[in-house]
């Protein structure tokens, strides 16, 4: 009896999540994620040329942005909060197409994008340029 109650109980979770995430706005989401993504770029873009941490003030590339403390924080801070939004829209997207057949196929290619765009802005170009740039051709690959 109790293992019942407990299974029924973990059923009703499970549907209240799903309840939960059915309701959640995908233009949200999207929007959210590209705008903090964005913020992250240029806040961390204007430290690293305000501070004197990029040899080119003009367009360096996004990763020579995220180098030098105090922008590596903003950076890492961002990436991984964007990391888990673009995994939030590759579910999303997976839950609202079920359906249809390559849906998983979209949901395994989103959370490897997602996983790599995270371990881009976690692991800089000073400390492991092997892994930064294996995940920066990743991320670019799978998206």
């Amino acid at each position: 009896l109790a293992l019942q109650l407990v299974h029924e109980l973990s059923l009703s979770i499970q549907n209240e999540r799903m309840s939960i995430v059915s309701r959640l706005p995908l233009g949200i989401v999207f929007h959210a994620t590209a705008v903090e993504m964005l913020c992250t770029v240029f806040a961390c873009y204007g430290l690293a040329v305000g501070l004197g941490h990029v040899p080119h003030a003009w367009l360096p590339m996004i990763s020579a942005c995220g180098v030098c403390p105090p922008e590596t924080y903003v950076f890492r801070l961002g990436f991984s909060v964007g990391s888990v939004g673009m995994w939030a829209i590759a579910v999303l997207v997976y839950f609202a197409n079920k359906a249809y057949s390559r849906s998983k196929v979209s949901l395994v290619f989103g959370s490897v994008a997602s996983l790599a765009i995270g371990v881009v802005g976690v692991v800089n170009e000073h400390e492991n340029l092997k892994v930064h740039d294996s995940k920066l051709i990743a991320a670019s690959k799978f998206t």
